[in-house]
C-alpha cells in the first residue's frame, strides 16, 4: 500500500509560495520539493497516478504528454473546466476499459 501525500503554502499577499510545494510518498520515504516564485495566473494541477497511467483497451496509458497538451489548450478555462476535460478526455482514452486505478484531480488558479 502506498500513500503520497502533498501539501503547499501560498502567500496570498504577494502571490507567491512562502515555503515549498512538496510530495511526500509513504513507499519511498523521501520527499521532493520545490519552490514556486510567481502563481498569479498560473494553473496548478494535482493529481494520482489514476490520470497519467489510465489504459486504453490495448493497455497504452494517457501519459503525461497528453495532460500537458490539455493544460496547455485549456489554460485559460476555469480550474473547474480543466478537471472535467481532463476527466472527459480519459474517459475517451480508456474507450470502455475498467479503470485501472483510482482517479484524483484538484486543481487550482490564483488570479
Amino acid at each position: 500500500m502506498a500513500l503520497t501525500i502533498f501539501f503547499i503554502i501560498i502567500d496570498i499577499y504577494r502571490r507567491r509560495s512562502a515555503k515549498r510545494l512538496a510530495k511526500v510518498n509513504a513507499a519511498k520515504e523521501r520527499m521532493e520539493g520545490e519552490s514556486i516564485e510567481f502563481f498569479k495566473d498560473r494553473l496548478l494541477l494535482l493529481y494520482t497516478d489514476g490520470l497519467n497511467e489510465a489504459e486504453n483497451p490495448q493497455q497504452e496509458q494517457f501519459g503525461e504528454d497528453h495532460i500537458i497538451k490539455i493544460l496547455t489548450s485549456q489554460s485559460s478555462k476555469k480550474a473547474q473546466n480543466i478537471v472535467e476535460t481532463l476527466k472527459a478526455a480519459v474517459e475517451l482514452h480508456r474507450d470502455g476499459a475498467e479503470p485501472n486505478d483510482d482517479l484524483t484531480m484538484l486543481c487550482m488558479k490564483l488570479l
